[in-house]
């Protein structure tokens, strides 16, 4: 009986034994999951943040080269305007210097013409002409006496006549001259808009 008794107790100790190492070997194999599962989440959290982190870099990378190109056109846009207005001032400049330089030639040519029209009248030295005459003392005289001056021909007049826009070689222009005649002359061939030429009468 005792013998019995002591076989149900070692038993049961064994029973007790291997459950007890059934659970350790549960809880062990419980801890090494989940241990397995926190890895796994770690690895998951770590590779999120670096695809995170990689497109926020990418992100400011597309970012800056945006803005460094918005940089580049407005630096070209900037030096394109100053290229345009360095362009109009030098055009404008050689439009001033052109009309100038007509000016400049329009009064030589009225202050030539004024000149011209204003000088006095030269006459030609009036030849002498020999005449003799017999005194009633038989003496003969023999002097010279100054016929009467000739004017010179009138010289032609010339004026500066300017190509109205519009107008070319073959046309005929109405015009006044500074001594208040009215004229009419054709355009000379090889004359455009702006140029000059020079009318007689």
């Amino acid at each position: 009986m005792n013998m019995q008794m002591r076989m149900m107790q070692q038993n049961q100790m064994r029973m007790q034994t291997q459950m007890r190492q059934q659970t350790q070997m549960r809880m062990q194999t419980q801890q090494r999951q989940m241990q397995q599962r926190q890895q796994q989440h770690n690895l998951r959290q770590q590779a999120f943040h670096r695809n995170q982190i990689h497109q926020a870099q990418m992100n400011t990378q597309r970012i800056n080269q945006e803005n460094m190109q918005r940089q580049q056109r407005l630096m070209q846009e900037n030096h394109r305007r100053q290229q345009q207005l360095l362009q109009d001032r030098l055009r404008r400049e050689r439009e001033q210097r052109e009309l100038f330089d007509r000016l400049r030639r329009q009064r030589e040519m009225d202050e030539r013409m004024r000149r011209l029209h204003t000088s006095p009248t030269h006459y030609a030295a009036a030849p002498t002409i020999p005449r003799a005459e017999v005194s009633s003392d038989g003496v003969r005289h023999v002097w010279a006496t100054a016929a009467e001056p000739e004017p010179e021909p009138e010289r032609p007049r010339g004026v500066s006549v300017t190509c109205p826009e519009g107008a070319g070689s073959g046309d005929t222009l109405s015009f006044q001259t500074p001594h208040g005649t009215s004229l009419e002359v054709q355009v000379p061939d090889g004359i455009t808009a702006g140029q000059q030429f020079v009318v007689h009468y």
